[in-house]
C-alpha cells in the first residue's frame, strides 16, 4: 500500500489576542478521529485541566467538544486557552502555537483510508452510502483530495453521510447503515478500499497572544502528561511543519503541461529516402507518409 504523508497549511480565525492573566483557565478537547466514547474524552479533559492547574498554581477547567463550532466560540469568549486538537481541523487555523504531538500506539493508527466489510473494489461501493467523521472544516478536502487523489468525487461517486465523529461513523458502517467508512486502516474488522494516507498525530496548542511564562509551564506540563486516550499514549515535542503541509496535499493536484523547446534536426535526402532502413518496433510505416520518386 502507497502511504502518503500529509501534513498542513493554516488560515486565519481571530481568536483573542490576550488571555486572562488570572483567574480560570480553560484547555479543551476537540478530537473527532480517536475512537473513544464521549465519556472518556470528558475524562481525559478533566484530568488533564487538573494536572495543568497543578502545574500553573491556578484553575484550569477541562472541556470536551463534539464540534469544531462549539470550540471556536469558547475560545473567542477567553474560555479557552489551549486545547487537543486534530491535524485535520488545525490544517485551517492561524492564531495558533503548536507545543506538542501526541505519542501513538502504532503508525497504522496515523493512515487513513476508505475501509469496507470483507475485500471490496472502489466500483463496487458506486451509488452506495459513506460513512465520514467530521474532522473539521477541511473534512471534504481531505477525503475527496488526500484520500481519493481527487480522481472522484464523493458526493457524486457516494452517498455521503456526515457523522460527529470516528466513533459513529464505524457503529453506522457495522450496523449496516453504510457500506464504507473513511477510517484509520487499523480499525478491527475493516478492509482498506484505496490508498492509504498518513496523517500526523493530534496535536496540543495555544489559542492568542498569552504569557510567556504560562505558555512555556503548560509545555513543560504537557509533555510529562502520560494518560491514554484511545491510540495516544503521552505527548512529544511538535514538528510543525508535518501540520503546515496538510492543507496543501488537500487541494487538487492538477496536471500541468510545459512549452518545451526542441532543436531542430537537419536531415539529408538520403536520410529521408531510405526509409525501409527504419525498422524499429512501433515505428509508421514511412513509405505511407513520405513520397519516395
Amino acid at each position: 500500500m502507497r502511504l502518503v504523508l500529509l501534513v498542513a497549511g493554516l488560515t486565519t480565525l481571530g481568536f483573542p489576542t490576550e488571555a486572562p492573566a488570572q483567574g480560570k483557565l480553560g484547555v479543551g478537547l476537540f478530537a473527532p478521529e480517536v475512537d473513544v466514547s464521549a465519556a472518556q474524552r470528558f475524562s481525559y479533559a478533566k484530568a488533564l485541566g487538573q494536572h495543568l492547574g497543578a502545574a500553573l498554581g491556578q484553575p484550569v477547567e477541562g472541556r470536551a467538544y463534539r464540534s469544531a463550532g462549539d470550540l471556536e466560540r469558547d475560545v473567542r469568549a477567553g474560555k479557552i486557552q489551549f486545547a487537543v486538537v486534530g491535524a485535520v481541523y488545525l490544517a485551517t487555523k492561524r492564531g495558533v502555537t503548536l507545543l506538542a504531538s501526541a505519542r501513538i500506539r502504532s503508525k497504522r493508527d496515523q493512515v487513513w483510508s476508505l475501509l469496507s466489510r470483507g475485500k471490496q473494489q472502489l466500483k463496487q461501493l458506486k451509488g452506495k452510502v459513506l460513512q465520514i467523521p467530521s474532522l473539521g472544516p477541511l473534512t471534504p478536502k481531505f477525503v475527496e483530495n488526500g484520500i481519493l487523489g481527487g480522481e472522484i468525487r464523493p458526493a457524486k461517486y457516494f452517498r455521503v453521510k456526515r457523522s460527529p465523529d470516528l466513533p459513529s461513523a464505524i457503529a453506522a458502517l457495522k450496523l449496516g447503515k453504510a457500506a464504507a467508512v473513511v477510517a484509520p486502516v487499523s480499525t478491527p474488522g475493516l478492509q482498506p478500499v484505496v490508498t492509504g494516507l498518513r496523517i500526523p498525530p493530534l496535536a496540543f496548542v495555544a489559542f492568542g497572544k498569552q504569557p510567556a511564562a504560562r505558555v512555556k509551564a503548560v509545555k513543560a506540563a504537557i509533555l510529562r502528561y502520560g494518560a491514554s486516550l484511545g491510540a495516544i499514549h503521552g505527548w512529544k515535542g511538535g514538528n510543525e511543519g508535518e501540520y503546515r503541509a496538510l492543507a496543501g496535499a488537500s487541494r487538487l493536484r492538477q496536471r500541468s503541461m510545459y512549452m518545451a523547446k526542441i532543436e531542430a534536426a537537419r536531415m539529408k535526402m538520403g536520410d529521408i529516402l531510405a526509409t525501409r532502413n527504419l525498422k524499429q518496433p512501433g515505428m509508421p510505416v514511412l513509405e505511407e507518409i513520405f513520397w519516395v520518386p
